[in-house]
């Protein structure tokens, strides 16, 4: 089904709203000069959802020669349990493509926790993009109809012209027309409208502060939530917690160990962090230490976290 132009733009705009978000999340220090973190995260995020850092040795540009660089890489090889093994780099720029190994001379980081496919986030950006593009034609529309009080039908287009013209007066603001000219329509069929509107109004702004922080909580933010602290119950709010940590560990662990691998293979100096303009402190402790509880249990079960 076809979308109308103003879906369209509310839904690019929101779109590049939300990725502007999600770029600020996370700070790095340490990196390279030839590495640009913009770029890595935008492999990360949007485009393939991994990527490999190596040394470019065959690189034929002397500001890259034998530098350590991040690109996207190709897949080329897995072992028993469908861990990558080996990458060759989908970079059209960097040639010639070298079959390059993990441990050996790269180091793969993927955007999430799952090691066996790029996961991007793309489909949650467009997910809440499209919800929050429908709730503002939505909210827009109510406001709209909030100021008509009556409807008036009419026997032919001519007065049909009229009366919609009368109509875009008032989705224009200008309410004292349709007033001034009513009686033009007098003896034609007029049907109430049913004041809900306020009411509307009011629901599609809560709706819109919750799509909004539903978005936060699924991507790792931790925000207040719309209804009153007191009218959450305890078992909610240490439910929605648990899932802005473990929504934070998810994309924040897998990149401090490709940064501790990076330190050791290539001698660099790479950390990241939360962005704490984004998140709360207590939050990011909450988080660092879900993180570390988590590593422990997959250590105390023989697995790496």
């Amino acid at each position: 089904m076809a979308k109308n132009k103003r879906y369209t733009v509310l839904f690019e705009y929101f779109r590049r709203h939300l990725k502007n978000l999600l770029r600020n999340y996370f700070i790095w220090e340490g990196l390279p000069e030839t590495i640009d973190s913009r770029a890595l995260e935008e492999m990360l995020l949007f485009e393939s959802g991994h990527c490999i850092g190596f040394k470019w040795t065959e690189a034929k540009d002397p500001d890259y020669k034998d530098k350590v660089i991040v690109a996207d890489g190709a897949l080329a090889g897995i072992d028993l349990y469908q861990r990558p093994v080996q990458f060759v780099s989908a970079n059209p720029v960097i040639v010639p493509a070298v079959l390059r190994t993990v441990g050996k001379d790269c180091v793969p980081l993927f955007n999430t926790r799952n090691y066996r496919f790029g996961e991007t986030c793309n489909q949650l950006v467009n997910m809440y993009a499209d919800l929050l593009a429908h709730q503002t034609i939505s909210m827009k529309t109510s406001i709209v109809n909030s100021r008509v009080v009556l409807i008036p039908t009419v026997k032919d287009d001519k007065e049909a012209i009229r009366v919609n013209e009368l109509l875009q007066q008032i989705y224009d603001g200008e309410s004292y027309a349709l007033k001034f000219k009513i009686s033009e329509f007098d003896g034609n069929t007029i049907f109430p409208i049913k004041a809900r509107d306020n009411i509307v109004v009011s629901e599609l702004a809560d709706a819109r502060r919750c799509i909004f922080a539903d978005f936060y909580a699924e991507s790792g933010v931790k925000t207040v939530a719309v209804d009153k602290r007191e009218r959450t119950n305890l078992a909610e709010m240490s439910s929605n917690d648990t899932q802005t940590k473990i929504a934070c560990d998810i994309m924040l662990s897998p990149r401090q160990m490709w940064a501790e691998e990076m330190n050791k293979m290539f001698g660099t100096n790479i950390s990241v962090r939360f962005n704490e303009d984004v998140m709360d402190d207590n939050v990011i402790e909450e988080v660092l230490n879900y993180g570390e509880s988590m590593g422990e249990t997959d250590a105390n079960n023989g697995a790496t976290a």
